[in-house]
């Protein structure tokens, strides 16, 4: 069974990509979004200012249907891990139109951090998940923290909830917007880290980091019309 898995695993990392965008797609053919506060997020889109984007892990599939087919990597890259599933995280973004930095708090930490940097130096915006890639669920990692010291530029909690989802058992409780479902997209108050901030510090500001990223969550699924409850 290892041995059949084994030589399984190619195929399923080349073909579940390809299926998972055009299921995404197809399920943005159908549904509709509301913006609050999209400011940063435009500009961001529109390569005017270099910004770090913070969310749930939990979003990842919320933000892939929405991304404009007009998205290039040089608008938007993310943080993915060098796990095997990050592979496949990693080619679905690309052919949504973001670039993919490989890397975490746990494998290949320090070389995706100073390539999210000088990324970000070059004029593109990075998405973080700070409970990413293994969890706890909604917990604040250092990771965004650390790129906003190195590159100096601020940290824009967002958030993507879907009115109508299928929720995974997987650790971060990853929603699919289900078709013909609304997806409100929310961004917080820009968060500024300093060159050189102290342990308690970056103590508070990891806390505030994560206050915002709940109040967004849970502003988002108040707009779309869901069950803010099951987001928590």
């Amino acid at each position: 069974m290892r041995r059949l898995l084994a030589f399984l695993r190619p195929a399923a990392v080349a073909v579940a990509p390809f299926l998972g965008v055009l299921l995404l797609r197809a399920i943005r053919l159908t549904v509709r979004f509301r913006y609050t506060g999209f400011a940063s997020m435009k500009r961001g889109l529109l390569a005017e200012e270099p910004t770090i984007f913070a969310f749930w892990h939990g979003q990842l599939a919320n933000w892939a249907v929405f991304t404009p087919r007009t998205m290039t990597p040089e608008h938007v890259s993310i943080l993915v891990s060098r796990h095997a599933d990050g592979e496949i995280i990693a080619r679905a973004m690309r052919a949504m139109g973001v670039g993919a930095i490989r890397g975490s708090s746990t494998r290949g930490g320090a070389g995706a951090l100073m390539a999210m940097a000088e990324y970000l130096k070059g004029g593109g915006c990075v998405a973080i998940t700070p409970d990413g890639p293994r969890g706890p669920r909604h917990t604040v990692s250092r990771g965004a923290l650390m790129v906003a010291r190195l590159s100096g530029v601020r940290i824009v909690p967002v958030a993507a909830a879907a009115s109508r989802a299928l929720c995974l058992s997987s650790w971060d409780r990853m929603e699919v917007p289900l078709p013909f479902s609304c997806i409100a997209l929310i961004e917080g108050e820009p968060i500024r880290v300093p060159a050189r901030p102290g342990a308690e510090e970056e103590a508070r500001l990891m806390e505030r980091l994560k206050e915002a990223l709940d109040g967004v969550n849970a502003t988002a699924a108040a707009s779309a019309g869901g069950n803010a409850e099951a987001r928590r």
